[in-house]
């Protein structure tokens, strides 16, 4: 469950890296804040 989480975060990122923009960079955000918050 965890590795696949980690997995989507990396497409996340890879994505994000590819078509850079402030919407992307925004979702990538708080997708990883809901993730870490959830972590912890």
């Amino acid at each position: 469950m965890i590795k696949g989480m980690f997995k989507l975060i990396l497409l996340i990122l890879l994505f994000g890296f590819i078509s850079i923009s402030p919407k992307t960079k925004y979702l990538v955000g708080i997708s990883i804040k809901e993730i870490s918050s959830f972590l912890l």
